[in-house]
Formats: structure tokens, C-alpha cells, sequence
């Protein structure tokens, strides 16, 4: 009898202490390191102003940029994508403010100068940009808002425009369709049973999500976008490959632009992205005459279309 007992308690400590290991295991990979922000927005030759984004207990880091000539056009909001931050977006950022959109670009939780969350999952991810399109939306009354993502950036801004988040459009830029399949390509590349791994470890992740998974799928997520929609990929990304893209697009109704001889991050850079993404954003429905007056005699003075009357994705 005692010898049972012992045999159960041995076999329970055991199993509590592989869960333990686990879970720690589980909450190290949301925890990405920190990575040196390389591309300041003070490096930039155009006014910038520093502002605080509030997402649920958190207080996120993000920068408010204006061009030389506002053409009055949409506000792009740029996301990271994982263990990344804002100084990978100014890349592209930059080109573009030359050109007259203004932008917001911000740090997720745990990432760059956001850094007090002890973990983050693709929900968390989620409710930050939702917090970010807020404040644009705030910060640029009137002015349609489209949002541009990298990578889980991307994945992520599918996720939260089907959240609601009242953009007009969407771009994602190298997004995976598959996240976990992603992670398990990486870990696979280190040598790791990616696939066993991941598998082993979803428990854990959708304890700290703390909403249903499907919720977090991108491509399922992809089908409930009913606005313009612009996917593009680098056709050399060794991080992301390129199938994610014929995926995420064909789940959202589009066809994927795919750049040749672009990468994952480099691809931020290219003038032809640049050409492509302006393309797109002038080729989005603009306020029409009516509604410019109606503003005209509330008070606005930018001649856009509000929030509400913006068209949405």
C-alpha cells in the first residue's frame, strides 16, 4: 500500500516536473530577445512626434511621422513583425513619407522600447495593432487608415482587421499563412523536431493566448476581409517561403505579388515594392465631393472622409 502510494507520488512529481519544464520552455519562445533598433525615426529628415499607445495594461512606444507635403491621402499605420521593432519598418516608412502619407510606427509589447510585457502571443500582437489604429484614428480624425505589416506583422494585421480594426486597407508585406508552420521551419533549421515541438508545445501557448485558435489563423482569418487587400513577398525569402503568400492570398480572394530576387527583410527596401505599394494606395476610393463639403461645413479642415464613412476591410 505504501509502496503504491509512493510509486503514484513519485510518478505525479515526475510529471509535474516535465509539465513545469515545458511550460517553461513554452513561455521562452514567446519571449523573443531583444533586437538593437538600427533605423531611428529621429534619423529621418521629416517632423516626428513620440506618443504612448494603450493596449490593455500596456503602455506601447510609437512615433507619429509627417511629411514635408501631406497629400492628404490615407495615414499608414506599419507594424514588426516577431522579435523585430519600428526601426525595420521605418524602411519603408521612409520612401513613403517622401512621397506625402503620413505614418505610425510603433513597438509591439516585449519588442524594441515597448518592453514591459513578460510574454506575447499572436493575440497580443492582435490587440496592439488594433490599439494603434485607434490612435491614429484619433491622432488623424477624418482620414482613412490603411495598414501595413511585416512578416508576423502581416499574419497578425489579418488577424485584426477581422477584429474590427477600421482600416481601409490592408498590405502585408513576407507574412506567413501558417505561423506554426514557420516557427517549425526555424526550429527544424536549428536541428530541432520543429513539427514534434510545436505540436508538444500548444498547450502551453494556448493557455497564455487565452482565446480560441482559431481565432489566431490567419488564413481562416483572411476570408473575412471584404476590402482591398495587397500581398506581397519576396521570391528569395528564406524566412518565410513563398507558398505562404499564394496562400494568405488566395484565402483572402487576391492574387500575391511576388518580387524576384527579394528576400525577407531587404524586400522593405525595394523600389519596386515602393512602386507597387503607392500604385495600390492610389488606386483606393476616395471621399467623394458630397461628403468632402459635409466636412467642409463641420469643420474639418483636411477635405477627407471620416472614419465611419471610409470604406473598410
Amino acid at each position: 500500500m505504501i509502496v503504491s502510494l509512493i510509486g503514484t507520488l513519485g510518478a505525479g512529481l515526475v510529471v509535474g516536473g516535465v509539465g513545469y519544464l515545458l511550460d517553461r520552455f513554452a513561455l521562452g519562445m514567446i519571449r523573443p530577445p531583444y533586437k538593437p533598433i538600427r533605423y531611428r525615426v529621429s534619423a529621418l529628415p521629416y517632423l516626428s512626434e513620440s506618443v504612448s499607445i494603450k493596449s490593455g495594461d500596456q503602455d506601447l512606444a510609437g512615433w507619429i511621422i509627417r511629411p514635408e507635403e501631406d497629400r492628404k491621402g490615407p495615414v499608414l499605420v506599419f507594424v514588426h513583425g516577431w522579435g523585430s521593432n519600428h526601426g525595420t519598418m521605418t524602411r519603408l516608412a521612409g520612401p513613403l513619407l517622401g512621397m506625402g502619407f503620413p505614418a505610425l510606427v510603433f513597438d509591439v509589447r516585449h519588442h524594441g522600447k515597448s518592453r514591459g510585457a513578460p510574454f506575447v502571443t499572436a493575440r497580443h500582437f492582435r490587440d496592439d495593432i488594433v490599439a494603434a489604429v485607434g490612435l491614429a484614428g484619433q491622432r488623424f480624425p477624418g482620414r482613412p487608415l490603411v495598414l501595413v505589416g511585416h512578416s508576423m506583422g502581416g499574419s497578425t494585421g489579418v488577424l485584426a482587421v477581422a477584429h474590427g480594426a477600421p482600416v481601409q486597407a490592408l498590405i502585408s508585406i513576407g507574412a506567413p499563412a501558417d505561423m506554426w508552420e514557420v516557427w517549425a521551419h526555424h526550429l527544424n533549421q536549428q536541428g530541432l523536431p520543429g513539427t514534434w515541438v510545436i505540436k508538444g508545445l500548444n498547450p502551453f501557448w494556448r493557455f497564455r493566448a487565452g482565446v480560441p485558435w482559431r481565432s489566431l489563423d490567419p488564413r481562416r482569418k483572411a476570408g473575412e476581409i471584404h476590402g482591398p487587400f495587397l500581398v506581397l513577398h519576396g521570391a528569395e525569402d528564406e524566412s518565410v517561403p513563398v507558398h505562404h503568400a499564394f496562400s494568405l492570398a488566395e484565402a483572402g480572394g487576391v492574387v500575391p505579388q511576388v518580387l524576384p530576387g527579394e528576400g525577407h527583410t531587404d524586400l522593405l527596401e525595394s523600389p519596386e515594392l515602393h512602386r507597387i505599394v503607392v500604385g495600390f494606395l492610389a488606386g483606393l476610393p476616395q471621399p467623394s465631393a458630397p461628403e468632402a463639403r459635409d466636412e467642409a461645413h463641420s469643420g474639418s479642415t483636411d477635405g477627407s472622409m471620416s472614419n465611419t464613412d471610409a470604406p473598410s476591410v
